[in-house]
């Protein structure tokens, strides 16, 4: 009887032990799933939209009982890596063979040198993930990443990946906000976030390609991989957002930083159908959802997340063109951005006077009430004078508040920026009363009063940090532009400032097409939603 109970019961001395595979793909053995083996891409990984990725088969000595166990989340996983390869919290990275001789005159960080060689050192790995990692003259710590989940596919970089990685810190991000680089979000918040979240990281690769793509057209493999970059990154959001369980405030806001990450993408790589607007939809939702969170316990850096993300989506929401069949509604948070201030990032787009920007949902609205008269044949309501009169001693009235301490370097600048918003909404203003077409001279002379204080403002602007908010108000200047010289100067100012920008491109093809066009409609804001729906296109002047 005890020999029977022994055998049924074994003990664990005689306890079989299993090894390992170690001839799986390296995704699967990070996530310690079972490999089919089946190359280039196994089940498991194409079933949940991962990236499929092998160690390097050219070693003979891959499988040999000497090769190194790597330790990679907790688990153990034997690999010989190519001296290129460069393991940062799950993340391969290959190191590449240098950055462009024409960004030699790019600036660097402070506090977070870059090699002129490779800049693989952007992604060397901590021995301690509790050790804060300083970028610019932030710190930041582990919180945040317990707070924002991370994605859990290991990403298939390149060699071009970290020479895209350089290029967003020393010139994107410059482009990106009304910030010194040292203050800038984009650096100082998105950066160490994407280290640990690979979705957030594909769509900041994808961004800085498609900007040095601009720049160089005939960099083939870097097109290739920033497209790479950008299909990953779509492919990612789209699966966490069919994800069925319940969408966290934290998940969230996550969510809506890779979003407004591809807004950007969407303007700077020269998208012609409005794609900007569908994420701008898209994120609407994520915005209410955080907003109607109720936040207990919030950790100082995903605060600060939260409201460079508010005021990223407030920003394009408010001036990104919005045709007739591609609109976001202004919602209560548009209308009134004085909530902004709370968060210590204001001031990414808003710092030259948000009280300006909160005007646009109005103007918009007036703007749509009277094409509604126009087509109805109705005269100007009372109301609508009424609104009219109000916005117009609003803005007239509006003055320049004192720009940040740290952009005190910049004042005259800062000043300048503001009268360039002040005087392109009261075109806006005055061309929404017009309607569909302005042949009143007594408006024409006015509008061009305007014009003539804005031009003289644009050069100064554009070689400071508000470079990153003149777009809007130099495109609606130029649509009320009937001077030779002026429209030349306008050109000639793009041409030189666009860096590589499409949208840049964009807006100069956009008005190109306005002054040649004869019709009286094309003249005026009206004028450009108008050539644009002539010819079937819909840019997003962010």
């Amino acid at each position: 009887m005890l020999h029977l109970a022994e055998q049924l019961l074994p003990s664990r001395k005689r306890k079989l032990r299993y090894t390992r595979t170690r001839t799986g793909c390296l995704t699967c053995r990070r996530r310690r799933k079972k490999c089919n083996e089946e190359k280039p891409l196994c089940i498991g990984c194409s079933r949940n939209f991962l990236a499929c990725l092998w160690p390097d088969e050219t070693s003979p000595d891959e499988t040999s009982p000497d090769a190194p166990d790597v330790e990679i989340d907790g688990g153990l996983v034997t690999e010989t890596w190519n001296s290129t390869q460069v393991p940062y919290k799950g993340m391969l990275l290959l190191a590449s063979d240098g950055v462009d001789a024409s960004d030699s005159d790019s600036r660097t960080l402070p506090a977070a040198s870059i090699s002129d060689a490779t800049g693989s050192e952007l992604f060397q790995d901590s021995k301690d993930s509790m050790i804060p990692r300083a970028v610019g003259r932030r710190d930041i710590s582990a919180p945040v990443e317990e707070s924002l989940p991370i994605v859990t596919s290991a990403p298939y970089l390149k060699v071009t990946s970290p020479q895209l990685l350089r290029h967003y810190i020393e010139r994107t991000a410059d482009f990106l906000a009304v910030k010194q680089l040292r203050d800038n979000p984009f650096v100082t918040l998105i950066l160490p976030l994407a280290y640990c979240d690979e979705l957030l990281m594909h769509s900041v690769l994808a961004l800085s390609g498609s900007h040095l793509c601009g720049k160089q057209p005939s960099l083939i493999e870097i097109q290739r991989t920033t497209w790479q970059h950008y299909d990953m990154a779509i492919t990612g959001l789209r699966s966490e957002l069919q994800c069925p369980t319940a969408i966290s405030a934290s998940r969230s806001l996550r969510l809506l930083l890779v979003l407004m990450i591809l807004c950007h993408f969407e303007a700077i790589s020269g998208n012609r159908e409005g794609s900007m607007i569908y994420h701008l939809r898209a994120s609407r939702h994520l915005v209410l959802r955080i907003t109607d969170s109720s936040i207990e316990k919030e950790c100082k850096d995903e605060k600060d997340l939260r409201g460079f993300a508010f005021e990223i989506y407030a920003y394009l929401s408010l001036i990104a063109n919005q045709s007739e069949s591609l609109k976001v509604p202004f919602d209560s948070f548009l209308t009134s951005l004085s909530h902004l201030q709370q968060y210590d990032t204001f001031g990414t787009f808003f710092s030259c006077g948000y009280e300006l920007f909160e005007k646009i949902p109005a103007i918009s609205l007036l703007f749509t009430r009277r094409l509604c008269d126009e087509q109805e044949h109705r005269d100007c309501s009372e109301e609508s004078i009424s609104i009219y009169r109000k916005l117009l001693a609003d803005i007239q009235k509006w003055e320049s508040p004192p720009p940040d301490p740290e952009m005190s370097a910049w004042a005259a600048e800062h000043s300048r920026a503001g009268e360039l918003y002040r005087h392109a909404l009261l075109i806006y203003l005055k061309a929404a009363m017009c309607g569909s077409s302005i042949d009143n001279p007594k408006i024409i002379g006015e509008l061009q009063v305007h014009v003539d204080i804005i031009l003289p403002l644009l050069d100064s602007i554009w070689h400071s940090p508000y470079k990153a908010i003149v777009i809007w108000p130099s495109v609606i200047a130029g649509s009320c532009i009937l001077r030779d010289d002026q429209q030349d100067y306008l050109r000639s100012l793009f041409a030189f400032s666009s860096s590589g920008m499409a949208h840049v491109k964009h807006a100069q093809e956009l008005l190109d097409w306005l002054w040649t066009d004869p019709d009286k409609r094309a003249y005026g804001p009206f004028g450009l939603h108008f050539v644009m729906q002539q010819r079937g296109v819909n840019f997003c002047l962010a």
